[in-house]
């Protein structure tokens, strides 16, 4: 009995060893994919001409019908965590009838495992985090943004489109759509950054 017994024991031994050697190496093959995953890659070059500090001016409209609003602000882009994300700071005076001046963040990234850029806005405007997904064109030099949200006010559904288009190293535009129940897509924002030296 004890000689089954230790033959079961050598047994379960010698089994184990390669299974836990093969889980080690599935471990170690899961890590350098996560870790390949984790550094900051060729589209984050692309969000590279974005860092800085900027001097925006821009024209905006709620609806159509709406005359152009214009305003004027400063933001300021820095990277953090390693190069993974662009974190930007926006400050300006009030902004279509506000009682406050301007104050945005926002957190710029691409997504290395869904292949997606991304953006994460919030504002004094409001409480509400706007999520976005993009892609670039070819060049790396045009990235669109799509996003969807409600309006706190009337609790319609908006959908949102925003191209960015890096034109040189001290400029880029900013295109903002905007489409509601009932109202086809319109161009409700234009801005135009220009780098501060």
């Amino acid at each position: 009995m004890r000689g089954v017994i230790a033959l079961c024991s050598f047994l379960v031994c010698v089994i184990a060893v390669p299974l836990s050697a093969q889980e080690s190496q599935e471990q170690q093959q899961m890590m350098e994919i996560y870790m390949k995953l984790a550094q900051p890659g060729e589209h984050h070059e692309h969000l590279k001409p974005l860092a800085g500090k900027w001097k925006q001016t821009s024209k905006h409209r709620q609806t159509p019908e709406m005359a152009w609003e214009t305003w004027e602000g400063e933001s300021t882009a820095e990277w953090i965590l390693g190069g993974r994300f662009l974190m930007v700071e926006v400050t300006g005076p009030p902004m279509m009838g506000a009682p406050a001046d301007f104050e945005g963040v926002g957190i710029m990234g691409y997504d290395n495992g869904a292949k997606q850029y991304t953006f994460v806005w919030m504002d004094s405007f409001g409480t509400m985090t706007l999520m976005s997904e993009g892609s670039c064109d070819g060049s790396g030099k045009v990235i669109t943004y799509e996003s969807k949200m409600k309006d706190p006010a009337s609790g319609m559904d908006l959908t949102m489109r925003s191209v960015y288009t890096i034109e040189s190293a001290d400029k880029y535009t900013i295109e903002m759509y905007m489409a509601m129940p009932g109202v086809p897509e319109f161009l409700s924002m234009e801005m135009t950054n220009t780098r501060m030296k």
